[in-house]
């Protein structure tokens, strides 16, 4: 690990579990066939299950809560979370309930939108405690950890070798976890990666009645827009 455990994306996200991806399922049918779309619907369920699989299998204290609403603000809008609850629907995934904007004022005190999805196979925890568990799990486990090491050139083959400041790793199997921070290391990854901003903020403490009040399910919230907006009650 080049920093600390959490440094990056895994302990600095918004903490929402969302199953989807940037393009529909009926997208990726239609590109690569409904093999593959089928896999891809499959995956995107099964990761949130390897996420509460691990909170429950480790005894991780992450403030897990299920529940995602996604947001419309335009009649357009909910006509696409209908088509989207459809296709999800046909590729199994359960779960989904819609809502009009007389069913609002239960998840989200706002008068912007007009109705919403939600997925309650969704959820939102403390990403940064999720991290820290999974990895004194792997440490419980045997695992070895070193932080502050970051990779300094890899040497690739059949059995590749992984060098450091302070040393090098022979492995048998590489497996490269570096996202936006792979820089040059590896240009055939880092090559292939857009970049995407987000940011992220919180309140100072509110009241429990007015925390209450915003968002009464707590559900996390993301919205429809191209450029969203995503927000969630921490504990």
């Amino acid at each position: 690990e080049a920093m600390r455990i959490g440094f990056g994306a895994s302990g600095r996200n918004g903490g929402q579990i969302v199953n989807g991806y940037s393009r529909d399922l009926d997208v990726i049918e239609k590109r690569y066939g409904g093999k593959a779309a089928k896999a891809l619907g499959a995956m995107a369920g099964e990761g949130a299950d390897i996420i509460r699989g691990r909170i429950a299998k480790y005894g991780i204290d992450c403030d897990l809560v299920p529940g995602g609403f996604f947001a419309a603000f335009t009649d357009k809008q909910l006509r696409e979370l209908d088509e989207q609850q459809r296709i999800w629907e046909r590729f199994g995934h359960g779960g989904l309930e819609r809502i009009d904007k007389a069913g609002l004022s239960k998840i989200v005190a706002s008068d912007r939108y007009v109705g919403g999805l939600v997925d309650h196979k969704g959820g939102h925890i403390h990403p940064l405690s999720l991290v820290l568990g999974q990895a004194a799990a792997v440490e419980r486990q045997g695992g070895r950890i070193f932080e502050n090491s970051p990779v300094t050139s890899v040497e690739q083959g059949a059995k590749p070798v992984v060098r450091t400041r302070n040393g090098a790793v022979t492995c048998s199997t590489l497996l490269v976890c570096g996202n936006a921070y792979i820089g040059d290391l590896l240009p055939e990854i880092g090559g292939k990666m857009m970049p995407v901003s987000s940011q992220v903020v919180a309140t100072e403490p509110l009241d429990e009645a007015v925390i209450r009040d915003l968002l009464p399910a707590n559900y996390c919230v993301e919205d429809m827009n191209y450029i969203l907006d995503y927000y969630r009650r921490t504990a």
